[in-house]
């Protein structure tokens, strides 16, 4: 009897531990990304893989979310070259190199044209997507529109809408704020799409259980709201924080990026704002309908096995 309990308390222990250790791995923290390099497609030839090369980096530009490198750029740093699926070594050099924070490729393999998005720092998949091609028609005549619906799904996609800034010396329109809990004044750049005067905003941290990060979210923490004040050209918009935990968890801008309320005003596209980053990279802003906070059904069910084990070993 006595092996029968000790038995039944090592099978308890063990699962509980499994448990414990599947909910700890393949947890990715999913890091908001500002600067993309994008690399010239391989077979296409010269004159469409230039096209393709620049639609790219129009679309992901389109809206002033991110910077996408210059070709003078690239090939300053002599890394403009055509590439297809990459190491994570290999990203991890050419990333820094471009000082890029994600790498995008565009490849074309058994009739199917990728796009893969690598997270620089690590080299880990943050994204993939393929479109099947028209067999019946050329491949140079139909890459441009394939590649532009994986752009635009990538766009539509990425979870953050905007990031933390430091306070703008330009002109602005809405309510000034007093120099009174200065603390909860901060600053946010939505690029061409700002919120409006009024609208609710949010920081939040997000997690993933494995790559390609962007499709595999399993977690999104809230850590503040806030309410838009002014709004400054540029982008730049003034957030008075309204709810929060830890002021100091919005310093790390890597970690904590914003994302609207879609529940408020719609926000309306207005092309003519400029850029307020570095003369190499072109920036833009995507807009992006925020999920809601979700579970994987795996993690459920790997939290419901710990559970069951501790409970076991309780009972004996």
């Amino acid at each position: 009897m006595l092996l029968s309990v000790r038995f039944i308390r090592f099978i308890g222990i063990s699962i509980f531990l499994v448990g414990l250790s599947f909910s700890a791995w393949g947890q990715y923290q999913v890091l908001n990304i500002k600067k993309l390099a994008v690399f010239p497609a391989m077979g296409l030839g010269d004159a469409v893989s230039d096209q393709l090369w620049w639609q790219t980096r129009e679309l992901l530009t389109s809206d002033l979310r991110f910077t996408v490198a210059t070709r003078r750029f690239m090939i300053n740093r002599q890394v403009l070259a055509p590439h297809g699926p990459l190491k994570p070594a290999d990203v991890v050099i050419l990333s820094k190199i471009l000082e890029a924070d994600a790498l995008v490729i565009n490849h074309i393999v058994d009739k199917q044209a990728h796009l893969i998005v690598y997270r620089g720092e690590d080299g880990v998949l943050l994204w993939e997507d393929q479109n099947n091609l028209n067999s019946q028609i050329p491949v140079k005549e139909q890459v441009l529109s394939v590649f532009q619906k994986l752009s635009e799904r990538f766009l539509k996609q990425y979870p953050f809408h905007g990031y933390q800034v430091s306070k703008p010396q330009v002109s602005s329109s809405g309510s000034e704020m007093s120099n009174n809990n200065e603390s909860l004044i901060k600053y946010g750049f939505f690029g061409s799409l700002p919120p409006l005067v009024g609208q609710s905003v949010y920081w939040t941290k997000i997690n993933a259980t494995h790559p390609p990060l962007l499709l595999n979210i399993n977690r999104k923490s809230k850590i503040a709201t806030g309410e838009v004040t002014q709004i400054y050209k540029q982008g730049i918009v003034q957030i008075k924080v309204t709810e929060y935990d830890n002021l100091l968890d919005l310093e790390n801008t890597e970690e904590v990026a914003l994302v609207l309320n879609k529940e408020s005003n719609e926000v309306t596209l207005n092309e003519n704002q400029a850029s307020v980053l570095g003369s190499e990279y072109l920036a833009r802003e995507i807009q992006k309908k925020s999920n809601s906070n979700q579970t994987s059904p795996e993690a459920t069910f790997i939290g419901f096995i710990g559970t069951l084990g501790l409970t076991i070993l309780l009972a004996f």
